[in-house]
């Protein structure tokens, strides 16, 4: 409860205390839950080699006790300090195997919050596209589990994409902030920076006025209604992205992994063979594919390896 609020100074020495505890039961569940809170608290204050040093014990610690709750928790933990990092391409690796497991387990407050992350890391890589619309599907579960803190995150997630809608990026931000006013939270660290250029950016772009009537209206608006401006960003960033027409090969955002997956297949490999030779699930490799057939606008394997071959991705 103390980390939640905001008071690492109570919460670390608690957390320390409870970690020495369950070492000396040999408790793995509880070491990876305590190392795991320690490693989100060294985060927030942005001691991230301590962070990763703390989640990677914390994911050994769950595997050793083949806990796959905790397991997911700690993949979707260490993408955040690759996102802290910039270490997106990692980052995205880890909250897609973080989501994969949490969808086998039905986990759907979880499977959200990795839709939330990707949805962020999205955006950073320069894909609003995929952004919005992981984004508005996080929105939509948080709504139905009535994740407030959550929710919040989403929100300013969904207002990063959309300067161009100044009002709507601002009515997005003051429900978020209205959404952890109610519960006593405050702002997750790695929105923290960003957010703080998009009020500057909102507050000059509407003027003062507009500004905080904008506000004002998320302050009064529910979960339900912003799922409304949510479904109309989406919308008005797909036409966006219709009208600025065909990247360049070089621009289309293809991550680490769905290069080395482009370039199996281009190859002449299955699917099963791409999932045994990358150590990952046939599932994992579809989506990849649905992904790199977007990003390169084809719509066979014929295409996608014509494609490769003609601007040297292979």
């Amino acid at each position: 409860m103390a980390d939640f609020q905001g008071d690492g100074e109570q919460a670390v020495p608690l957390l320390e205390h409870a970690l020495a505890l369950f070492r000396t039961l040999q408790d793995q569940q509880g070491i990876g839950y305590a190392l795991t809170h320690l490693g989100l608290i060294a985060n927030d204050r942005a001691d991230h080699a301590a962070a990763a040093a703390r989640q990677e014990e914390a994911l050994a610690a769950f595997r050793l006790a083949e806990h796959r709750e905790g397991t997911a928790d700690a993949l979707n933990n260490l993408g955040a300090v690759s996102f802290e990092l910039q270490q997106f391409d990692r980052a995205v690796e880890l909250w897609e195997a973080s989501l994969e497991l949490n969808r086998a387990m039905d986990r759907k407050h979880n499977f959200a919050g990795a839709l939330v992350n990707l949805g962020i890391v999205a955006h950073d890589r320069g894909d609003d596209v995929q952004s919005v619309m992981r984004l508005e599907e996080a929105l939509q579960l948080l709504c139905e589990l009535d994740m407030k803190y959550a929710a919040a995150i989403c929100l300013q997630g969904l207002a990063r994409v959309a300067p161009a809608q100044a009002e709507s990026a601002c009515t997005l931000l003051g429900l978020a902030d209205g959404l952890r006013q109610e519960i006593g939270a405050y702002g997750p660290s790695h929105l923290l920076p960003g957010y703080e250029r998009l009020i500057a950016n909102l507050r000059n772009t509407l003027g003062e006025a507009a500004f905080a009537m904008a506000w004002e209206t998320g302050h009064t608006m529910s979960l339900g209604e912003a799922l409304d401006i949510a479904g109309a960003l989406v919308a008005a960033t797909k036409e966006r992205s219709l009208k600025a027409g065909p990247r360049p090969a070089e621009a289309h955002g293809l991550t680490a992994r769905e290069l080395e997956v482009l370039r199996l297949i281009a190859a002449g490999h299955l699917s099963r063979e791409v999932s045994e030779l990358l150590f990952i699930s046939t599932a994992t490799v579809a989506r990849h594919l649905t992904n790199i057939y977007r990003k390169l606008g084809v719509d066979s394997r014929a295409k996608l390896t014509a494609f490769a071959l003609r601007h040297d991705l292979v």
